[in-house]
Parts: C-alpha cells; sequence; structure tokens
C-alpha cells in the first residue's frame, strides 16, 4: 500500500494504492481517486487538484448506482459538479439531483 507505479499504457500517469484500499490516478491536470464497495464494483470517483488531501474540501464526487450487476447511474455529491465535497466523508454526503438538471447517465450494455 502506498507505492506509486507508472501506468504501463500511459507512462506518464502515476497510479498509487492507498491506505484505505482507493486508488489514486495522476496526471497533468487532476487526481482521480476510485474507491470500491465490498462486492468490488467501482462506487464511488473522486477528482481533485493534484496535491489536494482527502480532507480538503476541494473534490468533485460521482457515486455509481449498479441495478443488479449493472452499472445504470451516475450521481454527483450535492447534486452538483462542483470542487466542494470532502472525499474522506464521500460514504456521508448526500447524492443525487439538484433542480431541473439531472446529472444521471444511463449505461446501456451490449
Amino acid at each position: 500500500m502506498g507505492e506509486q507505479i507508472s501506468d504501463r499504457y500511459n507512462p506518464s500517469r502515476q497510479l498509487k494504492v492507498n491506505e484505505d484500499g482507493s486508488i489514486d490516478v495522476y496526471n497533468n491536470t487532476y487526481t482521480t481517486r476510485l474507491a470500491y464497495n465490498s462486492e468490488g464494483r467501482m462506487e464511488y470517483t473522486g477528482h481533485a487538484l493534484p496535491g489536494i488531501n482527502s480532507q480538503a474540501a476541494s473534490w468533485r464526487i460521482k457515486k455509481t448506482i449498479y441495478t443488479n450487476t449493472r452499472q445504470t447511474h451516475i450521481i454527483f455529491c450535492d447534486g452538483n459538479s462542483n470542487f466542494d465535497n470532502v472525499w474522506s466523508d464521500r460514504t456521508t454526503l448526500k447524492y443525487g439531483y439538484q433542480g431541473t438538471k439531472i446529472f444521471t447517465v444511463d449505461v446501456v450494455l451490449a
């Protein structure tokens, strides 16, 4: 844990597995952090500027919703895509829609 490695398909991208099992993906623009549920499915995706820690209110967080084994929706924390959430609080934050904007992506698998 905590080891940083290069992505073999894109050497400019760095990967790091964190102590909590989440994965950071570093590139030139944002750090992407992924967290998985107990079934091994990606449940939370966070984006922040490189160097931002998990306690800072500077993350954009999305939650992936599954129906049975299929990914059906992606919803944003607070119903918006602002960079104003705390990654370490992701499991207790509210997710959904705001106003008339619907931040949902329906996924159809062939």
